[in-house]
């Protein structure tokens, strides 16, 4: 569009030799460049701050956590990375389970919550705890 707009202004400067032509194309450019990084300001800003997964996506990864071997899900963070690109970072609480099997659990959560969000590259961090309702951040 851009382009379009040098040459038309340009075009007519050289035929009708008013060069008023070319510097209201070249105006139009500006402002065409201005509201272009508006659009993308405004696009991206929620990226830039640090957007949380979608309402949809979050339910999705809390399934993840809801089975016989975990007692809690203390505390879910996320946060998108780039628009395909999510961290997960995650508190549970599990049963006591021998030191293999809390591995098993926790990669096979993992694995949950990679399936189900399959469009993005999921990065994930599953701590456990026991679970203290008196603790402060």
């Amino acid at each position: 569009i851009g382009l379009i707009l040098a040459l038309v202004g340009t075009v007519l400067t050289m035929v009708t030799g008013i060069a008023a032509f070319d510097a209201i194309s070249g105006l139009l450019i500006g402002l065409l460049l201005m509201g272009a990084a508006i659009f993308l300001a405004k696009e991206f800003y929620s990226l830039i701050v640090g957007e949380s997964v979608t309402t949809s996506d979050l339910i999705k990864i809390k399934q993840a956590f809801e089975r016989p071997e975990v007692s809690r899900l203390i505390d879910v963070k996320t946060v998108h990375l780039s628009p395909t690109e999510v961290l997960v970072a995650a508190k549970i609480d599990i049963f006591d389970h021998p030191e293999n099997e809390s591995y098993a659990i926790i990669n096979n959560i993992e694995e949950t919550i990679r399936q189900s969000l399959n469009d993005k590259k999921v990065y994930i961090y599953i701590e456990t705890d026991k679970y203290d309702p008196n603790y402060r951040r």
